[in-house]
């Protein structure tokens, strides 16, 4: 099969979910799912894949006025064992009672040399959460978005 263009042909099946989210989130306990997407590539095919996340955080603090939430990138391919890719932190603090609602983004890309890989499923995480006393949180409107490309763009400023 011959590819046209820059661009892998692949189909991305996403899903979004909307979990309880604790107040209270350790890493001995297991991470929140937030986003998930696979998609399928030709193998033979060295590719890289830019990976976006994005959605708001609303967050309702109150007395110490904090909080702290560490999101995980995570991989798994078929074959493969899980792989953390990335992992990001979200803190904020504030001397007063505070309301507020922030956009998130993380980007994430990865050159892979594809001799063996047929299906990845990537899946973005909430791995842990510590809130001050009455302070709440909330995840909205997430998205996951992934592009794929030949390999060779990753020269070309693509990755």
């Amino acid at each position: 099969m011959e590819l046209q263009g820059s661009y892998l042909p692949f189909i991305v099946q996403a899903k979004v979910f909307n979990p309880v989210l604790p107040i209270k989130l350790s890493r001995q306990q297991p991470p929140i799912k937030l986003t998930q997407l696979s998609f399928d590539v030709p193998q033979n095919i060295d590719m890289c894949v830019f990976i976006s996340f994005s959605g708001f955080v609303s967050s309702n603090l109150r007395g110490e006025d904090f909080n702290r939430l560490t999101f995980r990138l995570i991989k798994k391919c078929e074959g493969f064992t899980v792989q953390n890719l990335q992992e990001y932190s979200f803190r904020r603090g504030f001397v007063n009672d505070t309301n507020i609602k922030e956009p998130v983004v993380y980007n994430y890309c990865q050159c892979i040399s594809n001799r063996f890989i047929s299906f990845c499923t990537y899946s973005f995480e909430l791995v842990e959460a510590e809130l001050s006393n009455n302070s709440f949180y909330n995840i909205s409107e997430k998205n996951m978005t992934a592009q794929v490309y030949r390999g060779e763009e990753q020269h070309q400023g693509r990755c």
